[in-house]
């Protein structure tokens, strides 16, 4: 008998495998089958803040890529694979001074918590030294105040340690005197106000030491701190004058103007000529009455006497 043949055809196809990953995909996953001849394209997508480190292909390296294709495929049992790495950010320490934590730049992966610090004050001899105020900073590193910070690296950051100079304060007072301000650590740059108080009976005599020429005299005083300075303030006893006349026909003895220290005496004869008398002493204007001595006892101001006489 007669019979119809009909012979039926189908194309190869060919497998492709793409293995599992870590930390990323391949799409399409698994395995795949490929016509003969057809393209097999692939696309390597990492995972948030990973990255592409190596992309195997029938176990030969392709490098960093994010994508692949299969070009002609005419045979079977392919395989890709990628590889991941979490994504690493670097951070640039930068500090004058001192012994920073961490220190230079160091490479970090994503979200490490940094913590940096720096030791401070520092001394420069023993007059001078280096106090951290604080850091500014870019990327994660936000600015602030202190010698200590902690964050999350999340990208290429740089952290820099501020510093400000000191310089020592040394002041002092001679005896009879004080002054206001102890000896202290100052910001360079900034203005001290030092105030001087005599004891009872002195005055203030000028300032020796680190001060400027046209300010040795101030109370008081203003210094800038552009340098280590170590100043003294110097005290003078006060000094009276007792001014001492006398009318005709008489003399007081000792007479005219004189000087006398704080706390002094000073005594006065009075004396008539011949044929005459003591009329009147006045005191600083006011009458003693018809004396013939007197004396100024625990002297702290100014004083006059004056006698006058009658026949």
């Amino acid at each position: 008998q007669a019979y119809s043949l009909t012979a039926n055809f189908a194309i190869d196809t060919y497998d492709v495998t793409a293995l599992p990953s870590v930390n990323g995909a391949i799409a399409p996953a698994g395995t795949t089958m490929v016509d003969h001849g057809s393209n097999a394209i692939y696309t390597i997508t990492p995972s948030a803040n990973y990255h592409v480190t190596d992309v195997m292909v029938d176990s030969v390296s392709q490098g960093t890529t994010n994508s692949y294709t299969f070009v002609n495929v005419t045979n079977g049992g392919h395989i890709i694979e990628a590889i991941f790495a979490i994504d690493t950010f670097t951070l640039a320490v930068n500090s004058a001074y001192g012994s920073p934590t961490p220190v230079g730049t160091t490479t970090n992966i994503w979200n490490s918590l940094i913590s940096a610090a720096v030791n401070s004050p520092v001394p420069d001899g023993a007059s001078t030294q280096y106090v951290c105020s604080g850091w500014t900073g870019t990327g994660s590193v936000t600015p602030g105040s202190g010698t200590n910070t902690s964050f999350n690296l999340t990208a290429d950051s740089t952290l820099d340690w501020q510093w400000q100079t000191n310089y020592w304060l040394a002041p002092g007072a001679s005896v009879y005197g004080s002054v206001g301000v102890s000896a202290s650590w100052q910001a360079a740059g900034s203005n001290v106000l030092i105030t001087t108080t005599p004891s009872n009976g002195y005055h203030f005599a000028g300032w020796t030491g680190d001060v400027p020429a046209i300010n040795t005299n101030d109370n008081p005083l203003t210094l800038t701190m552009d340098q280590t300075r170590s100043i003294t303030a110097n005290f003078a006893i006060n000094q009276y004058t007792l001014t001492a006349t006398a009318g005709a026909n008489g003399t007081i003895s000792p007479s005219g103007a004189m000087t006398v220290t704080n706390g002094g005496s000073q005594a006065f004869t009075i004396t008539p000529n011949a044929n005459y008398h003591v009329l009147d002493v006045l005191v600083d204007g006011a009458s003693i009455g018809a004396a013939t001595s007197y004396t100024f006892v625990n002297i702290t101001s100014n004083h006059t006497i004056d006698a006058s006489f009658a026949i």
